[in-house]
């Protein structure tokens, strides 16, 4: 008794996908949300949602008050915005660097680069931009990497776990399956025909 006495003494308390606001989605596509979070807009919300933009904007001392009053010893914060509401549709920022492992689809995280990409409204449809700077981001992954894109060099989220990710191109297979093209030509039109040297080979 002692002994596992002893052994809860050691377990931590480890709160997963805590959220946060940042500035850039308050002022973005967030902007309703602090809208109605405003006493001064009068609505009957503005109370509770106040206090989740205070609560959820502070990453300093009042949360770690709060992990502390509630016996949590470590805090996941949610990766699912961090401010990407603030950059332009083709910019693309690393996060992880590529010979680590990302937490994001369970039994292929060991195997796969993970990519997020935002998209403005509910049916998941990618800006142009996006679109763009999504093609060429994999075509630089798959050469460097040596990944077929339409052979299982590309997956979704969606083919690991059915997660419904990314929306658009689960529900629009052929949008999947153009994407996936569009990548591989793209690495092709850099090869001349006919036997040539790089860096890698003949």
């Amino acid at each position: 008794m002692e002994k596992l006495e002893s052994s809860k003494e050691q377990l931590r308390i480890i709160a997963v996908e805590e959220h946060y606001l940042t500035p850039a989605f308050l002022q973005g596509i967030g902007k309703e949300y602090a809208m109605v979070a405003n006493p001064a807009n009068g609505h009957p919300m503005a109370g509770q949602f106040s206090k989740i933009v205070e609560m959820s904007g502070d990453l300093g001392e009042k949360r770690i008050a709060n992990m502390d009053d509630t016996g949590v010893d470590v805090q996941v914060l949610s990766m699912t915005s961090l401010g990407a509401e603030g950059l332009q549709g083709a910019e693309v920022i690393q996060l992880i660097p590529e010979d680590e492992i990302s937490w994001c689809t369970n039994s292929a995280n060991s195997y796969t680069i993970s990519i997020e990409a935002c998209h403005p409204k509910a049916d998941g449809k990618f800006t142009d931009e996006t679109y763009k700077s999504y093609v060429e981001l994999c075509v630089d992954l798959c050469k460097r990497w040596g990944l077929d894109p339409e052979h299982g060099g590309l997956i979704r989220h969606y083919d690991v776990t059915k997660k419904v990710c990314p929306k658009w191109f689960v529900d629009h297979a052929d949008a999947w399956d153009q994407f996936k093209k569009e990548v591989a030509i793209k690495i092709k039109q850099e090869y001349e025909i006919g036997w040539n040297h790089d860096s890698n080979s003949w």
